[in-house]
């Protein structure tokens, strides 16, 4: 949208009486532009943004052409990707190997599309025995936000080092993914979880479907 708008410098004729001679002398102004461009405002509930530039000007009339820009895109905001991952198969070589591919492949695939993207990993742990129910302690975050490919792999690689055999709470890693999201972001959840589901926060696993 282009808006011209015109704004005319009045010169004023000052004039002097000395004695008995009067000498008119007129003041000359001309136009000097500081600044060409202001300062981007962007709208309510970041519905796009308003601009205005000078792109020409005339410093002896004083008459200036503004370029008026409406953007109705939302403002670009940064997102973050949390990947749920069952910190099981920390003991399970095939599986940690083919989650380890995947995640690899999902994490470069999203990164190089999105340059304000990062990637963080939680891992899903639960009770270690059939006795407990599960609590919102049954996961914890493996890797934080970034944008480090091989880091996102060695924090999975190295979650669980004692190798221990949980009964997956997936709902304290939800619960966890909702409270770590950084404010003002796009947020996106992927599981990599593909198992069933045995525990939940005050759930106790059950013996039965266990053994099925």
């Amino acid at each position: 949208m282009l808006k011209k708008f015109s704004i005319i410098l009045i010169s004023f004729i000052l004039i002097l009486g000395m004695s008995s001679n009067v000498k008119a002398q007129t003041l000359k102004t001309s136009l000097d532009v500081v600044q060409k461009a202001s300062e981007t405002k962007y709208l309510d509930k970041d519905q796009g943004s308003i601009s205005k530039t000078i792109v020409d000007s005339n410093k002896d009339t004083g008459e200036i052409t503004v370029e008026l820009k409406l953007n109705n895109m939302k403002k670009e905001v940064e997102t973050e990707v949390y990947l749920i991952v069952p910190e099981n198969i920390s003991g399970q070589k095939e599986n940690l190997s083919n989650t380890l591919n995947t995640a690899e492949k999902l994490v470069k695939g999203i990164l190089n599309k999105d340059t304000k993207t990062k990637i963080g990993v939680i891992g899903t742990k639960g009770p270690t025995s059939l006795e407990n129910g599960g609590t919102d302690k049954d996961a914890e975050i493996v890797v934080k936000p970034t944008r480090d490919v091989e880091g996102i792999k060695n924090g999975i690689k190295n979650m669980n080092p004692s190798k221990k055999y949980y009964y997956d709470n997936m709902q304290a890693s939800l619960r966890l993914a909702s409270k770590s999201y950084s404010s003002n972001k796009n947020k996106v959840l992927i599981s990599l979880y593909d198992s069933i589901v045995w525990s939940a926060i005050g759930i106790t696993p059950n013996m039965d479907e266990v053994r099925r």
